[in-house]
């Protein structure tokens, strides 16, 4: 969702924009819409180009830690596949 980048962006830029706009001699009113579209907009291009793409990659490097560990060694007490480690499927002890 944009929330979290609109929340980002609004204090800042959409004060900075209304300041602008009625400087130039916009009402206040239509100044604060005209900001508020453009906040949303922003929000929208922020949360496509850089919040999801960031996200998939501090997920790839997080799944590549959680498998590999950070030397991209393999972590024996990982268990893959519903087997435990050094173990295979089936090859739990069974009581009589």
């Amino acid at each position: 969702m944009v929330w979290y980048s609109l929340y980002l962006l609004h204090q800042n830029l959409g004060v900075t924009v209304i300041g602008y706009l009625t400087k130039t001699g916009l009402s206040d009113l239509a100044a604060i819409l005209v900001a508020s579209v453009v906040m949303v907009a922003l929000a929208h291009v922020s949360y496509r180009h850089v919040e999801k793409p960031g996200a998939r990659l501090v997920m790839s490097f997080y799944e590549r830690w959680r498998v590999r560990g950070w030397l991209g060694l393999p972590r024996p007490w990982i268990v893959r596949d519903g087997n435990q480690a050094g173990g295979t499927a089936g090859s739990a002890s069974r009581e009589p």
